[in-house]
């Protein structure tokens, strides 16, 4: 399909939210990765060296719920960057959204994602950087389908926040926040904050647990109810900080996982998911053989 800066070879090209991403390996050493490509438009050095800085900086952070690119290609004939990143195994909350359309995620699940997620923001927040970008699809799951994670909500989902360090780049305003962006981001893409992040945490997980982005909430705890409304409020100074937030989700989250464990009708729900979740698997399973086998005849 191509190479990309001459030393990797493009494996495919897909798109989300915040523009384009390719699948490619390392002609030297074989190795997968995914790059971010970043248009620059005019080659503003300033912006340059802020996106060079602070992924550098995301670089050091070892973290377990965060994935930061490993290296940035700048072309300058072509006004672009091209951030790469680890390719890691798994989904994104992007398709877990799509897969619980219109029923939602259970709240247990979406509470231990968010938990995680402002646990990924904390570390990021705690030195002085925010994310400025947080979406659906920059959210990935360590699990091989969406059904295998809907049908037990008490599975670590080990989330990854990817495209880290690109707040250099978000800060001039490509791409839009989108939906997912704070209020205040709307007038002035420059300022992102660590605010903005929560509140794109906040918007994330009331999306997964209405089973949309503008669906009304099922009946919730109070505790869950109030946390989603007060990340999400319109006012930058009444949200929560990423560290206050992530102590309230986490015991919101082992309250919700220990009323699951003892419902009377989790073994049944749960029996029925699981098996739901095997069929999934091996559908998908079958699909690959049979894209795998076109392949090699073509």
């Amino acid at each position: 399909m191509g190479e990309l800066c001459g030393r990797w070879r493009v494996v495919a090209v897909a798109a989300d939210a915040l523009g384009t991403f390719c699948e490619v390996e390392d002609r030297q050493r074989g190795a997968r990765g995914v790059a971010r490509i970043l248009p620059l438009g005019g080659w503003q050095r300033r912006v340059v060296a802020r996106l060079r800085d602070e992924l550098q900086a995301a670089a050091r952070l070892r973290h377990e719920h965060l994935l930061a690119a490993r290296e940035l290609i700048l072309e300058r004939d072509r006004r672009r960057a091209v951030a790469i990143r680890p390719r890691v195994a798994g989904v994104s909350a992007g398709e877990l959204l799509r897969a619980a359309e219109g029923r939602g995620v259970p709240p247990q699940l979406v509470l231990t994602l968010l938990t995680q997620l402002l646990g990924a923001l904390v570390a990021l927040h705690e030195r002085g950087l925010v994310h400025g970008r947080i979406h659906p699809d920059s959210i990935l799951l360590a699990e091989r389908t969406a059904a295998m994670l809907l049908a037990d909500p008490s599975r670590d989902p080990r989330l990854r926040l990817v495209d880290v360090g690109l707040a250099g780049w978000f800060g001039t305003g490509a791409p839009p926040a989108g939906p997912w962006g704070a209020p205040e981001l709307a007038g002035d893409a420059g300022r992102l904050s660590p605010a903005a992040d929560v509140y794109a945490a906040g918007a994330v997980a009331r999306a997964l647990v209405a089973g949309s982005l503008s669906g009304p909430l099922p009946p919730l705890a109070a505790g869950v109810a109030r946390l989603l409304d007060a990340l999400c409020d319109r006012r930058p100074t009444e949200r929560p900080t990423s560290a206050a937030a992530r102590i309230t989700a986490r015991e919101l989250a082992l309250a919700e996982l220990a009323a699951w464990a003892e419902s009377p009708e989790r073994r049944r729900s749960s029996l029925a998911s699981r098996v739901a979740a095997r069929s999934a698997a091996r559908r998908r399973a079958v699909e690959r053989r049979r894209e795998a086998v076109s392949a090699a005849r073509a």
